[in-house]
């Protein structure tokens, strides 16, 4: 269920802070692009990095209820992820990919460009 973002006069759903739902958009965007490069291969590094860090977020900042072994499973589950998407910024996203169709085209790639494929 979406919830929009709601004007300081309107009441909240009960449960839901309104002050968590302004936000909703930018996770949105943050997920759907960062997914896209990643499955793409197109600045995968980059896009990793921040789901990674996302990931961390949402474990620290929402799953910290260890009493309930739903919210571990959760908690255990972000961290999981999160490391599996640093280790691909870290390696790459392979031969099988924009990025490195980008690097054998190109001559020259500009130094920055070329620590982000």
């Amino acid at each position: 269920m979406k919830i929009a973002a709601l004007r300081p006069e309107q009441k909240s759903p009960p449960g839901i802070d309104h002050r968590i739902s302004i936000f909703e958009g930018d996770v949105g965007a943050l997920s759907k692009t960062s997914g896209l490069s990643v499955a793409a291969g197109l600045l995968s590094r980059l896009g990793s990095v921040a789901l990674g860090l996302f990931c961390l977020a949402t474990a620290f900042l929402f799953h910290t209820n260890f009493a309930s072994q739903n919210e571990l499973l959760h908690f255990e589950k972000d961290l999981a992820i999160a490391g599996g998407m640093f280790v691909l910024a870290v390696r790459g996203a392979g031969s099988i990919s924009i990025d490195n169709l980008v690097k054998r085209q190109v001559k020259e790639v500009h130094p920055w460009l070329k620590a982000v494929l």
